[in-house]
């Protein structure tokens, strides 16, 4: 076999090798993204639905926050070496291009949790919950509903409430303490 032939096979071997080591992947992990951030309005308008959402706070000694990867920002596409992937089963390379982005992205500051089994939801214990941000347009009613939820599970969650600010481009946020209708009607205040 002439060596053009050989190399084109080998090529397309690796190739192959690669494609089902990433498919392989993909569909035995899942993925859950985090950021260090929690007040900018375009990460709000994408990801905290339209500034109605809110925004959850962990303290990262707590399983599986301890084992989360940061997101690594660079120019250009990073370099796979596929022999250390496919002979070695050397997968940390694959976490790593999973934990790489465009620079174009580094406002982020996002870290990457990844699951051992796809479609498993990312789980935690209740004193991990730090806070709670809550965007500048939340309804009222889902506010109430989230803390809630908080005062039977963790009450000593801290709660923000958020609210644009009117001098930089980003959200502010302010410290409260939430009283429900039924309390606040037991203490005589509504």
């Amino acid at each position: 076999m002439p060596p053009e032939e050989l190399k084109e096979q080998m090529v397309n071997a690796a190739t192959n090798a690669l494609r089902d080591a990433r498919e392989k992947f993909l569909s035995d992990n899942g993925v859950t993204c985090f950021s260090e951030r929690n007040d900018d309005l375009l990460m709000w308008s994408h990801y905290g639905g339209q500034y109605k959402g809110f925004c959850l706070e962990f303290r990262t000694k707590h399983e599986p926050f301890n084992k989360l990867r940061d997101v690594q920002y660079v120019p250009g596409m990073p370099t796979l070496h596929i022999d250390t992937v496919i002979v070695d089963k050397n997968y940390d390379q694959l976490l790593d291009l999973y934990c790489t982005k465009s620079d174009v992205w580094s406002y982020e500051q996002e870290w990457r949790g990844f699951h051992e089994k796809a479609g498993t939801l990312f789980s935690y214990k209740p004193e991990a919950l730090k806070a709670v941000y809550f965007g500048p347009d939340i309804e009222r009613q889902a506010l109430e509903i989230v803390c809630l939820i908080l005062a039977g599970q963790n009450s000593d969650v801290e709660l923000w409430e958020g609210k644009r600010s009117e001098t930089e481009f980003k959200t502010q946020f302010s410290f409260f303490t939430y009283t429900s209708h039924i309390e606040a009607k037991r203490k005589g205040l509504a």
